[in-house]
């Protein structure tokens, strides 16, 4: 929707995202800086609208995002004595829930503030785990982990290659327990080439990559291994893990079931091993 200069300096627009069941509301108040406040709204339609996360106003919500006119508020933070400044991109209120923001914030930034408003909003029933994931025509999910470089995007991108099944999350996976049962959303974050859209998924078979040499599927029983492995791919805050999401993560690996998956990249044998056996 393309909206003249005029209407932009002078009104406040708001828009919604609905993220894993929450409601984000994004503000952004009358500017000068028309230019930048335009190109905030095209990325927010684009980005957010076209993947289905955008929803009509709604009178509640979860958290608040409002971008305002930096001329009073702008700050330069200067650190190293000097050598190196930064500028100030958010005021953040995480008690109130809400975060001012400017119009100079990069999109990149924006999409690491929702990346951490979501952990936030998961921290007491869910929590974020690095994983990518394929999701079939039936709606099940198959969700890969593995350390970094250890193969979790080259058998979700040699799994995702046929019809049949398709690319739910590249880096990051947000899992909620709502109602005693746990769900699984795509992530609202731009990851590498891939768009985000909304998705949800209840079925699931989570996979341990381990590369071989020949495919193989065997169901793990150490819930004390697959704890420690899990809590090294959860996505925190803060720099160290909050006691909630431990609570979050040790119920959901004594409620799931895990898998070793032996993986190569014959994209058939793959294929075979995850979904005819």
């Amino acid at each position: 929707m393309h909206y003249s200069e005029k209407y932009l300096e002078g009104q406040v627009q708001a828009f919604f995202l609905r993220i894993a069941g929450f409601v984000v509301k994004i503000v952004c108040e009358p500017t000068e800086q028309v230019f930048f406040k335009h190109k905030l709204i095209e990325a927010i339609q684009q980005i957010w609208g076209r993947g289905g996360f955008l929803k009509k106003a709604s009178k509640a919500w979860d958290f608040e995002i409002r971008f305002v006119s930096q001329a009073k508020r702008m700050r330069i933070i200067q650190k190293d004595k000097g050598k190196n400044h930064y500028y100030l991109t958010f005021q953040r209120d995480f008690a109130s829930r809400r975060v001012i923001a400017f119009y100079h914030t990069s999109l990149l930034s924006f999409q690491m503030l929702l990346r951490e408003i979501a952990a936030f909003l998961l921290l007491k029933d869910g929590f974020l785990l690095h994983a990518s994931s394929c999701q079939d025509g039936k709606g099940n999910l198959k969700i890969f982990l593995a350390p970094s470089g250890g193969g979790k995007t080259t058998i979700a991108n040699l799994i995702s290659k046929t019809k049949t099944c398709m690319k739910f999350s590249d880096d990051i996976l947000l899992i909620r327990k709502v109602k005693g049962e746990w769900f699984f959303f795509g992530p609202p974050f731009v990851e590498k080439g891939m768009l985000p859209t909304k998705r949800k998924a209840k079925d699931v078979e989570i996979f341990f990559i381990k590369k071989s040499k020949k495919p193989s599927k065997k169901k793990l029983d150490r819930n004390d291994k697959i704890l420690r492995f899990m809590l090294k791919q959860i996505w925190v805050r803060k720099e160290k893990l909050e006691k909630q999401t431990l609570t979050n993560v040790m119920t959901f690996v004594a409620e799931n079931e895990f898998y070793q998956l032996g993986s190569t990249l014959d994209s058939k044998q793959m294929r075979k091993v995850l979904y005819e056996d």
